[in-house]
């Protein structure tokens, strides 16, 4: 498995939006919903993972080195999302392996059920 992928590296920090998102939100919108929904900060070092409701649709946000990168990603196959709830941190956190299976694209990546299975 590689170590980097999309500028992204597996020591980062990742947080799921439990919730599906609108993909009309642009960074801004999605600023809010980080603020609201994840209770994180969007200018922290964190990635934060976003999925439309269909499931098709993947949008990465992340703070780097004073300004918003923004990646969008079209998923072929529907992906079974379900990160473990940190109590800790109050969030959900993914994981470097279950992030970069998201990303890429392959069958049964991850270890929940997608929402109505």
């Amino acid at each position: 498995m590689k170590g980097t992928v999309l500028g992204l590296i597996k020591d980062m920090k990742y947080y799921f939006c439990q919730e599906s998102v609108n993909m009309r939100k642009g960074i801004e919108g999605l600023c809010g919903v980080i603020r609201g929904s994840l209770l994180r900060d969007p200018f922290s070092m964190e990635v934060f993972v976003f999925l439309s409701r269909d499931r098709k649709l993947l949008k990465i946000l992340r703070w780097n080195d004073g300004t918003f990168v923004l990646y969008t990603v079209k998923l072929y196959n529907r992906k079974r999302v379900n990160p473990s709830y940190h109590t800790e941190s109050e969030s959900y956190k993914m994981n470097w392996n279950d992030f970069w299976n998201l990303i890429s694209n392959r069958k049964n990546c991850l270890n929940g059920l997608e929402k109505g299975e």
